[in-house]
């Protein structure tokens, strides 16, 4: 089946078959399969964390716009809710750190099969179908955390008005994110998907150490996209999760190849990727927009690709 699958895409779609629905773990693969599966399931926890943020909108309006002797309280009252936002605020900014480092190993570890043999073969990939699997649902936790984020714009204003009260409450007993820590968490809170970005920075790590990463990306997103069009996954849930993944791991490779995944140079085929979304998943419009605006050079890209999001 890998062989018909990459003569299929032709030249540069390296592919697979992927076992998304039943994978056994290869050899090597139990360390870094437990570690991993901590992270997913932490990574539920976080995703229903941000889908209950809770806006710290309208207490900080009234603080804002409170004079005289009132200001004080409603300073008061808005910062005790800025503390549980803040709070979750800082637990989104650990777990990113944490994917950042897991995705670099998981990555790393795939790559490694291509110690003795050539990366793009169902061989090597059958001994790593519970990483590539593991590797797949990061990707769509991913995305599912950033397209919640987007939807909770307060979230950034209420960090920067924290930081904004917190000279007046610094001796505040339940003060837990401090001066020094929310700073370098600023530029955390004013990205839209700090998840996404978190899969970039391990993946750019992955590779600066092992150039075969950008290879692994690209076979993943090729084989999704054709075991996609072939009809090859049983359950619609394992469908989306290759359609999550093929979209994500082309906006990383983008961001750490030296060759744009939009130019005919690339790893991925991504007009067959992009025409396989519209057609066969016009339910998922977000994963185009994905792919659209979060990868790196799609502005330069050509305008026969362009078009394709039109």
């Amino acid at each position: 089946m890998g062989n018909l699958l990459s003569s299929l895409l032709g030249r540069g779609g390296e592919c697979v078959e992927l076992d998304f629905e039943g994978p056994s773990l290869g050899p090597d693969e139990e360390k870094i399969h437990a570690q991993v599966e901590e992270v997913l399931k932490d990574f539920d926890e976080i995703i229903g964390l941000i889908e209950n943020y809770a806006s710290c909108k309208a207490t900080s309006k009234l603080a804002m716009e409170a004079k005289g002797d009132s200001k004080e309280k409603f300073e008061s009252d808005a910062f005790e809710s800025l503390l549980v936002a803040v709070e979750s605020v800082s637990s989104f900014f650990k777990f990113a750190q944490r994917l950042d480092s897991t995705f670099s190993e998981l990555l790393r570890h795939i790559s490694a099969t291509a110690r003795d043999s050539e990366l793009a073969t169902q061989e090597k990939w059958d001994n790593a179908q519970a990483s590539a699997t593991q590797m797949a649902k990061l990707i769509q936790k991913a995305l599912a955390f950033d397209g919640i984020r987007m939807t909770r714009p307060d979230l950034s204003n209420d960090f920067a008005y924290y930081r904004r009260l917190l000279p007046k409450f610094t001796n505040h007993p339940n003060v837990t994110i401090k001066d020094d820590s929310a700073s370098g968490m600023s530029l955390f809170v004013a990205v839209q998907t700090p998840m996404l970005v978190a899969l970039q920075n391990g993946a750019r790590s992955a590779f600066n150490k092992n150039s075969d990463t950008s290879l692994v990306l690209a076979i993943m997103a090729n084989s999704c996209t054709k075991m996609i069009k072939l009809d090859k996954f049983a359950k619609k849930e394992h469908t989306l999760l290759a359609a999550s993944a093929m979209s994500g791991a082309a906006v990383v490779y983008d961001h750490i190849s030296p060759i744009s995944v939009f130019t005919k140079r690339s790893q991925i085929q991504i007009k067959p990727l992009v025409n396989c979304l519209k057609k066969q998943l016009p339910e998922k419009p977000e994963l185009l927009r994905t792919i659209q605006y979060s990868s790196k050079t799609f502005r330069d890209a050509p305008y026969s690709v362009q078009d394709l999001f039109d």
